[in-house]
């Protein structure tokens, strides 16, 4: 579970609790560093070393490592979560993303609108779109959008969608065969949900609970 900038993991735990009480999950939580009490400063590089170093004591763990790994991750935990999933294919078997950005630089002029001519020079790019299409196509994809996000405007998750959609764009010789990435894919939206208050909309948790619920049924073949 990745939390967003203005956070930390303890802001997470009754988040962490639905997920154990109602969907029967582990939950591993961390605040990366230069966050809540870890020590260090907080930087895309360092993050990136943050979640990779946890998704390496699961896929290690005598006891997680035959389980499936599903990232959540709100803002720029979302961030963090297809960085992680795009360079861990394998390893990752679904995403739950919340109220997440394209990209630092294309977020600028919103947070920042002065700032905005000059957010090429922004040094830390959480790039996701360039990312999403490096996860593979079989990888479930939970987007769960809040209407009234005043952070990060809804025009990002728009764009992510269809970065989402697109994952199996093939070109052939007459131009671009689209083979839409839709099938273990799913956007929701809520009309009052806020950058940090999405979670607590009506229909979000039956929403997660279901799509959890269909990426750890077991395939054919395999035990319960």
């Amino acid at each position: 579970m990745f939390h967003g900038n203005g956070g930390n993991h303890g802001h997470r735990v009754p988040l962490a609790k639905i997920f154990y009480l109602k969907m029967r999950c582990n939950v591993l939580m961390m605040s990366y560093r230069g966050y809540g009490l870890s020590e260090g400063s907080p930087s895309e590089a360092g993050l990136k070393i943050d979640a990779q170093t946890g998704l390496d004591f699961l896929t290690t763990h005598p006891v997680f490592a035959q389980t499936k790994i599903i990232l959540y991750g709100q803002s720029i935990g979302g961030a963090v979560s297809i960085d992680l999933a795009s360079r861990n294919p394998t390893k990752i078997h679904a995403l739950i993303l919340e109220n997440t950005f394209t990209s630092l630089p294309k977020l600028i002029p919103n947070v920042l609108p002065a700032l905005g001519p000059f957010s090429f020079l922004c040094h830390q790019k959480w790039d996701s779109a360039s990312k999403v299409p490096l996860i593979p196509l079989s990888t479930p994809i939970l987007m769960l959008s809040g209407v009234k996000d005043d952070l990060v405007p809804q025009a990002h998750m728009h764009a992510l969608w269809e970065v989402v959609a697109r994952r199996g764009e093939t070109k052939t010789s007459g131009g671009r065969e689209y083979k839409v990435g839709l099938e273990h894919a799913k956007f929701v939206e809520f009309p009052y949900g806020g950058h940090n208050d999405t979670c607590v909309q009506t229909g979000y948790w039956p929403a997660v609970e279901k799509f959890v619920e269909s990426v750890c049924a077991p395939e054919p073949g395999e035990k319960a």
